[in-house]
């Protein structure tokens, strides 16, 4: 980023250098001046103006402004001079009052203070392609592949691949039974177009048809709630910046879209194929309103569900398949800190228990207990789990017994590209 960076700012020295933006400049300045073989002034004399490489006439213009055309040929002056303003590539054609050619000259750039271009004009930065359009534009090899407006940075035209996914993640915080804060963030949108969306402040946005959004689902029945960008309303708004009404809050899981490196509504609900998700929060059923979070703006979100217990099992040295369900973690979530118990019931010296991941071979120890006597009970905390895209994970005993474990999520982790 900090190349990046530097990268615009050299860019922008350029252009401070180059000057103010016209729509022509003077071929030579002040004004063009043509002399005969004996070095008076060629007075009367005929000048030609073509596209570079053409016989196809050029026009030029008699003020810098570009307003007013010359005819073609300029006919020079009693002291041999005509006013000439130009842009672009030019061939030049000086011939005498009798129409008898002096010399052809192919292939001059005439000094245009809005462009930077290479030979053959494909590769330029230009701070005006079209009448005050205020916009600084790079374009490489006849495509553009940057620009600056007022709304900031772009990447191409339509961005590269190079920058899709790209995301500012904010701090999403609870503020009460339907309304979050999100602070200042900004996500690549791979929508109807492509661009950075972003906004600057603190927003408060709330949940429900009747809240920021009229599309966002009611609240009904415990389970996670997922935030999207609106492609929609980002279309509507008709800016990078974004407002609360821009975000959407339903049901709707999302899927990994590889393409746009991020993930997206899949099209079956309201969240469509062009809405990203950018977070997802967790409600209540029982009385029918969000539950509190704590997300300090990175990847980890602390849920406050250690009191759901979401698994009782007699664990066997077999093992026994944990499934959460998308009213315990997001659909999306990998990985997720766990809680809980162990109750063993049966004598003998320790009794270890141990997670793996769906079809795994390794085992990651979850909680391990030196017996004491019969009905012990010892509790674990702070055990990383990962979870197979069926949010499903496996727990062995070391031992055949009537030993019993209680799993609880205590916060899980936003994956990649969220």
């Amino acid at each position: 980023m900090m190349k990046l960076k530097n990268i615009f700012i050299s860019l922008l020295i350029v252009l401070f250098f180059v000057g103010t933006s016209f729509g022509a400049s003077v071929i030579v300045s002040p004004k063009f001046t043509a002399s005969d073989s004996t070095g008076a002034p060629l007075s009367g004399g005929l000048l030609y103006t073509y596209s570079c490489g053409t016989t196809t006439p050029k026009t030029t213009y008699t003020t810098y402004t570009g307003g007013t055309a010359n005819a073609n040929p300029v006919v020079l002056d009693t002291r041999g001079e005509g006013a000439v303003y130009a842009s672009g590539c030019l061939k030049l054609v000086l011939k005498d009052s009798a129409e008898t050619t002096i010399w052809t000259v192919d292939n001059i750039y005439s000094f245009d203070n809005s462009v930077i271009q290479d030979a053959d004009r494909d590769t330029i930065i230009q701070v005006e392609e079209s009448a005050d359009e205020d916009t600084i534009r790079f374009d490489v090899g006849g495509t553009q592949k940057m620009y600056i407006d007022s709304d900031g940075v772009h990447i191409g035209t339509t961005v590269t691949t190079e920058s899709y996914g790209q995301l500012v993640r904010p701090r999403f915080t609870y503020k009460d039974g339907d309304e979050i804060y999100i602070s200042a963030g900004a996500y690549q949108h791979v929508g109807t177009s492509t661009q950075y969306v972003y906004w600057n402040s603190t927003i408060t946005f709330m949940g429900e048809s009747d809240g920021s959004n009229s599309d966002n689902d009611d609240f009904a029945g415990q389970a996670y709630y997922y935030l999207y960008l609106d492609d929609s309303a980002i279309v509507t708004q008709a800016s990078a910046l974004l407002d609360a009404d821009c975000f959407l809050l339903v049901t709707d899981e999302p899927e990994w879209v590889a393409s746009k490196f991020g993930w997206y509504g899949t099209g079956t609900g309201t969240a469509t194929s062009s809405d990203r998700c950018i977070f997802a929060v967790p409600e209540i059923s029982i009385s029918g309103d969000l539950q509190p979070w704590r997300h300090g703006g990175g990847s980890y979100v602390h849920t406050y569900t250690s009191t759901t217990a979401l698994s009782s099992t007699n664990v066997q040295t077999a093992g026994s398949t944990v499934t959460l369900t998308t009213a315990d973690v997001p659909s999306f979530a990998r990985t997720f800190n766990a809680s809980g118990t162990m109750e063993v019931n049966t004598a003998d010296a320790i009794v270890e228990m141990t997670w793996y991941d769906v079809g795994g071979s390794s085992s990651h120890r979850l909680v391990s207990f030196e017996r004491i006597g019969t009905d012990q009970m010892t509790s674990f905390g702070d055990v990383l789990i990962a979870l197979d895209e069926d949010l499903k994970f496996v727990v062995k005993s070391d031992r055949d017994g009537a030993d019993l474990v209680v799993i609880m999520v205590e916060g899980w982790y936003l994956p990649e590209g969220m």
